[in-house]
């Protein structure tokens, strides 16, 4: 004699209502996923568009000129100072600036300088080069330094000023 037995089976119905469960679930934790990654995305244009139009439109730094002769200059006096004056002719304020210089053994030197650059205003800055920097210097670029929204420094490489002639100060 032949005997079957009953194997137990989850209903039709029931399936279909755990796979839409299922479906449901899985289809709310993609969208929870990609909103977050949506904004965060959002939020980092937001910040560099923000960033690239104080740089380049908001904060406008050039060197000031005395008889059309740019106020850069090095040495005054013996000293081992570079000498420069900015202007900035933006309506936002710089907390200060990069200063990059390149000696005449091609040794570079990076200065930060947190001497605010205020809007309209200009700025003297007297940097010292120390002792191992080797004279004339061959290249400046002076890089406004602002403040981000993350309240961290970033530089303005956007608005920078490059000088290659440099004179010794008078």
């Amino acid at each position: 004699m032949l005997i079957l037995k009953k194997s137990k089976a989850v209903s039709p119905l029931i399936a279909t209502v755990l796979l839409v469960a299922f479906s449901v679930v899985l289809g709310a934790l993609v969208m929870n996923f990609a909103q977050k990654s949506t904004k965060d995305l959002s939020d980092e244009a937001s910040q560099n568009i923000e960033r690239g139009v104080t740089c380049s439109v908001n904060l406008i730094a050039k060197l000031v000129e005395i008889d059309d002769e740019k106020f850069i200059c090095f040495n005054r006096s013996g000293s081992n100072n570079l000498e420069a004056i900015v202007e900035n002719q933006g309506t936002k304020d710089a907390k200060g600036v990069q200063i990059f210089v390149l000696d005449s053994n091609d040794a570079p030197y990076t200065y930060n300088i947190l001497t605010a650059l205020n809007a309209h205003n200009s700025t003297k800055y007297n940097v010292s080069l120390g002792s191992s920097f080797v004279f004339p210097p061959l290249k400046i670029i002076i890089s406004p330094i602002i403040l981000s929204s993350g309240n961290e420094n970033e530089i303005c490489t956007d608005n920078r000023i490059e000088v290659e002639e440099i004179e010794v100060c008078s």
